[in-house]
Order: C-alpha cells, then structure tokens, then sequence
C-alpha cells in the first residue's frame, strides 16, 4: 500500500516550529541566527556540546557532513544541522535531514535537555531508540522516519507532554504501544506518524485523550483491532491512515461524525459489510479507500455530494449491484449520483462483482480522471465514443468482463493514454487505426477477445510501447512490417491468430525482445537467421506453423524447447533438434495430409567432374 499521498511530515512539522525558532540557509538544514558564544562558561552548554560530540562520534558519516563543520574552531552553535537559543547557548534543534549518517544513536542525546526538535529523517541510523530520548521534556517534534531502526520505542516517550509530532515510519519498529491513559499521555500531540512498521497488539486507546490531533497514520502494520469508538471524539481529525493491518468488524458509521476528515484509507484489512450511506455527510473528503476488504453490498448513492473526492479506491472487495444506463435507478447502484465528483481523477472498482452496463453518466463524470479500473467484474455492453471525455485519461483497464462491440474511434483523442487493457472480453470489431496513433502507450493487451481484420500499418505509431499481446483473437492477413518500428518493444504476443505469409524481415530491428510468441498462425518460410542474435530474446515460441528450412545455431535456438518448435511444415536443423521433432511427430496430428515429421537439413554434395 503506498505512503500517505498528503502527509509529508517535514513539513507539518517545520510549518509550525519554524517561523518562531529557525532559520533555513541555502543548503537545507538548520542553522542560528545567534553569533558565536564561547563554550567555556557554565550554564550548560558544555553538556550540550558533550552530547553533540558523542552523537558524531557513533555515526559513519561517509560525505563528510560532521566531519567538515562539526570543529573545535566554531561555536557549536554554528554547525551544521544545530540551532540554538538567542538568549543562551544551548541547543534547541538537530535536524539533519537526508544527510547519510549510518550508525546508531547515542543516549547522550538525552542530554540535550532545550531540545525543541530532532529531526533525523533518512538518515541511515540504524538500532534502537535511546530511553534517555524520553527526558527532553522540552521536545515538541522528533521526527525519525526512513531509517533502519528496531525494536520497541520506549515507553517514556509517550509522556512528554509538549510533543506535537511523532513521526517513526518506515522503520523497523516492533512490539505494542500503550494502550491506556496512564502510559499514554500526550495532550499536545497533533500529528503521530508510525506507519509501515512492524507494531502489534490494539490501536492505542490512549490517544482518544490527545483532542488536538489532526493525523494518525498507522499503516503497514499488525494492529489487530475493529475501528475504535473512540475515533469519534477526534473532531480535529484531517488524516486517518489506517490501511494494511487486520483491523475486522464493519466500517463503522460513526466515522461521519469527523466532518474535517480529509483522507481516509482503510483498505487491506478485514472489514466486512456495507459502506455506510452516512459516509455522504463527509464533505471534505478527498482521498478515500476501502480496497482490499470483504466488503459487500452496493455503493451508496450519498457518495455522489463529496464534490471534493479526488481518489476514490474500492477494488477488490465483494460489491455488487447493477451499474444503471439510465438516470434515477434508485432501485440498483445509481452511478449518476456516485460520480458526481468533478475532481476526480483515481477511480478503482476492479474485483467486484459489478454487473450491467457502464452508463453514459461515467464517461461523463470528469475531466480531471487519470485512472479507469473496472477490471474482474461482470460488466457488459461497450465502450462509447463519449470514452474520450476522459481527455486526462492515462490508463484505463476493463479486463476480465463481458464486454462487447467496438472501440470507438474516439480513444484517438485520449492522446495522454500510456496503459490499455481490453482482454478477456468479447470484443468483436477490427481496431481503429487511430489507437496507432496514440504515441505515449507504453503497454498494449487486447488478448482473449473477437478482434477480427487485418491490423493496420499505424502499429508503427506506437514508439514507445514495450509490451503488445493481441493474442487469441481472430487477426488474418500478414503481420504489418512497421512492427519494425517499435524500438523499445521488449514483449510481443501474436499467437492463436491467423496470421499468414512470412515472419517480417523488419523483426530484426527489435533488438530488444525478451519474448516473441507467434504459435498457433499461419505463417510460413524460413526461421530468420537474426532471431539468433537477440541477445536479450528469454522466450520463442514458434510452435503451430507452416515454418520449413533450416533452424537457426545459437542464442535462443542453443536451448530450445520441443514445445516451441513442434507442429511446423517441414523444420530441420541440428541432429538433437531435428531428433525431438522427428520423435514427436508420431503424436502431432499432420496439417492437410502433410507429416509433421522433420529430418536434419540435406548435406550439400560436392559434384566432381
């Protein structure tokens, strides 16, 4: 499941801190405003310089960062990634974000008894959290994320009462967190960051205290927990992440009540039963995600007012209803009413159990849509010209439906699409030669439907496609020459057509291919001799033909399979090769009364006179 798309954690934090403590120099880090004190008096800032120094001492630090600020001949004050007080010579932040440090964190950290923020953000630390992090009392932002630390984070951490942001994602992190008000005390807490990690036990209860958060973000984890009551009380809540744990029960209609919810995800847990209709009172919702659950039952029709939803995923669950073509159809899924959403631009509802039409309505729904999946359902009818109202369109996938008819000649406005997938439909119309023409798709799968004709010379279009499978159509004729032309194609299946005459010399130019299937046509004449030379060729399946002559030496032919070569018109080459097809034949049913049986290729005879 991806990261949080909205909830950058530098910048939660530094929005606040900043404007009132720091000063940010050219190179990104922090340094002071203040002039260099001396280090000599007493009133602590010895300690401090004591604990900065066992810091860089544990750490690798392999460009040189510390190395090359961190001396004995400037204030501490000065260095890189430090900031200090203006009225007293103590350190009051570390922040050395993607800076590589590599190596573990010193307890004397403790020490830094004014410290208002660590942020240490991919730095390469690695080990445990120091206990003695839990005596900065003063700390309001520790941010320690995209490192390689583990174990459990100490317990005193969550009492330290001025802390507003916990950022420790994408970690190591185990074990469980407090869960009750008296190991957990954070009033001030705003923003907890703990996702993708490796925690267990129950969703902390203990924040149901911290009124003032605005983002919990537990993702990736291993809470095993229904959605607690306690959410509710949360009237703050702009970002709740949950996804990616084994959360069970149903989605509880409670959640309505956080009326400033911005993102949602609860997707790859064990939820169960309908999406509650109340879900429509959320109209700050922009990023909502139920994927990967047991849910059942329809959409419901209140969705449609969330005029700010931008993302909306629902794939793989168990929904059902019909999709209506007709405004109204209270009585089945009303999709009129759902998209009703003119930001939206991430639609997910592949893995369901959708039945009926697609409905005008949806191709209508908007302009800013950039992902269409509808695949593994049990939809019907067609794709209609109004397909090209998704102008922003990059990739749209009905795989695995009952779709039928033709695509419509106006996918050639979609000029922005990059990934097509039509197969395993009952599509049954020839291909406009304008789909050809659409020069950013990179990835072409029309397999396992009706497709009939002669495909048209345009495939040359596609200049930066690198996979093609129009297999097991009904495609005749030859195979256009200007496949020659797709130079970055590195997959290519044709098989189980009728495709005739001879393979394209102009195959040569795709030096690229790691798989070429061409079994089950009609094509006939000689192996060529250059399909031996692609270097980077791992599958050839040539098998069904009416191929004959010499089967090429080398490359992919050093190591070819029976199963590749059988049933062809007269093939011969190597003993060993020729020895399997001539063994086989016995069990290859002859094509037109001729024997599949393939000898070695004739010895030239040198005639004297």
């Amino acid at each position: 499941m991806a990261a949080p798309s909205t909830l950058m954690v530098a910048l939660a934090s530094l929005a606040i801190l900043l404007p009132t403590l720091l000063v940010f120099p050219a190179g990104g880090v922090f340094s002071s405003p203040s002039p260099s004190l001396s280090v000599t008096n007493d009133n602590g800032s010895n300690t401090d310089l004591v604990a900065l120094l066992a810091f860089k001492e544990q750490l690798a630090d392999p460009l040189g960062v510390l190395a090359g600020s961190w001396t004995s001949n400037v204030s501490f004050c000065r260095w890189v990634g430090v900031s200090c007080s203006r009225h007293r010579q103590r350190v009051t932040a570390l922040s050395l974000p993607e800076v590589p440090l590599h190596g573990e964190l010193t307890p004397h950290l403790g020490n830094l008894s004014f410290l208002s923020l660590l942020n240490l953000t991919w730095t390469s630390v690695a080990g445990p959290i120091p206990t003695e992090l839990g005596r900065l009392h003063r700390l309001r932002f520790l941010d320690l994320c995209g490192n390689d630390l583990s174990g459990a984070i100490t317990p005193t951490i969550y009492n330290m009462s001025r802390l507003q942001l916990i950022s420790f994602e994408s970690n190591n992190l185990t074990g469980p967190i407090p869960n009750n008000n008296h190991s957990f005390n954070l009033p001030m807490l705003q923003y907890i960051y703990l996702g993708s990690n490796n925690f267990v036990g129950q969703i902390p209860s203990g924040l149901a205290s911290c009124q003032n958060l605005q983002a919990i973000s537990l993702y990736d984890n291993s809470f095993l927990d229904v959605v607690p009551a306690w959410l509710a009380q949360l009237q703050e809540l702009t970002y709740l992440y949950l996804g990616g744990n084994h959360i069970i029960g149903f989605i509880p209609a409670f959640l309505s009540n956080l009326t400033r919810l911005a993102e949602l995800d609860l997707s790859s847990n064990n939820l169960i039963g309908e999406i509650p209709e109340e879900f429509g009172l959320m109209h700050e919702l922009s990023y909502l995600n139920f994927g990967g659950n047991q849910l059942t039952g329809p959409i419901p029709n209140s969705l449609g007012s969330l005029s700010k939803l931008s993302i909306l995923e629902l794939h793989e669950n168990s929904l059902s209803g019909s999709v209506p073509a007709t405004l109204g159809n209270i009585a089945a899924l009303n999709w009129s009413t759902l998209f009703n959403c003119p930001q939206l631009q991430f639609l997910e509802l592949n893995y369901n159990s959708f039945t009926g039409g697609i409905p005008e309505i949806v191709w209508n729904l908007s302009a800013q849509l950039l992902e269409f999946r509808a695949g593994h359902n049990k939809l019907t009818g067609g794709l209609t010209s109004s397909l090209s109202n998704f102008s922003s369109l990059s990739l749209i996938t009905v795989e695995n439906n009952q779709l039928t008819g033709v695509i419509p000649d106006s996918i050639g406005n979609l000029t922005k699409l990059e990934y097509v997938w039509l197969s395993d439909n009952q599509f049954n119309s020839t291909i406009p030669a304008c789909l050809f023409h659409l020069d950013k798709i990179v990835l072409l799968d029309l397999s396992n439907n009706l497709f009939c004709g002669t495909l048209p010379s345009e495939v040359g279009g596609l200049k930066q496609v690198t996979a093609i499978d129009l297999s097991s159509n009904f495609f005749l004729g030859s195979v256009p020459e200007s496949f020659g032309k797709l130079s970055m194609l590195t997959y290519l299946d044709l098989s189980h057509n009728s495709f005739d005459d001879s393979i394209p010399v102009s195959f040569q130019e795709l030096s690229r291919l790691e798989w070429l299937d061409l079994s089950s046509n009609n094509p006939s004449g000689n192996i060529p001799e250059f399909l031996a030379d692609f270097v980077h060729l791992k599958s050839l399946n040539l098998s069904f033909n009416r191929l004959e002559g010499k089967i090429p030496d080398g490359g992919i032919f050093a190591n070819i399979t029976l199963q590749s070569l059988i049933g062809n018109f007269a093939l011969c080459g190597p003993s060993s090769v020729a020895a399997m097809l001539s063994t086989s034949s016995r069990m290859i049913l002859p094509r037109n009364g001729e024997t599949a049986s393939s000898p070695p290729c004739p010895v030239p005879v040198t005639r004297y006179r």
